[in-house]
């Protein structure tokens, strides 16, 4: 991984790797280890050493007390990627075919969708 600091992945992979697109694989693995906004994890792809399941991300690891989800993918299986500040969190799974990412609202709403299209909307979002 040339051109990354050490601390840019962590001790290991984050949990779901492999969910995310190889594009995004590739781009956080050799060109930047993260893109967001000032708050290192907004509006973008964060580094991954900061990536954790959602639950965990959200200070739950063992799983969101009475998390639901119209997807019915547990908290725990979702890979939190990046959000929107405090609303919406742009998160990928196992439990989703390749390609889609869950778009996870603060009020419990979950929308699946395509990831690049996801990640388009996430990064013009901060132009406001």
């Amino acid at each position: 991984m040339a051109g990354l600091g050490s601390g840019a992945f962590g001790a290991d992979e984050p949990p779901f790797w492999a969910t995310l697109p190889g594009a995004a694989r590739g781009f956080l693995s050799h060109v930047h280890a993260g893109f967001t906004g000032v708050d290192g994890e907004s509006y973008g792809l964060a580094q991954p050493s900061y990536m954790a399941t959602l639950a965990a991300w959200a200070g739950w690891p063992t799983g969101i007390p009475g998390w639901r989800d119209d997807t019915g993918i547990c908290a725990t299986r979702l890979l939190w990627l990046s959000g929107s500040g405090d609303n919406m969190a742009l998160c990928t799974s196992p439990d989703l075919p390749p390609g889609q990412a869950a778009k996870v609202w603060a009020e419990g709403e979950t929308e699946v969708t395509d990831f690049g299209a996801a990640l388009d909307e996430l990064l013009l979002t901060a132009l406001g």
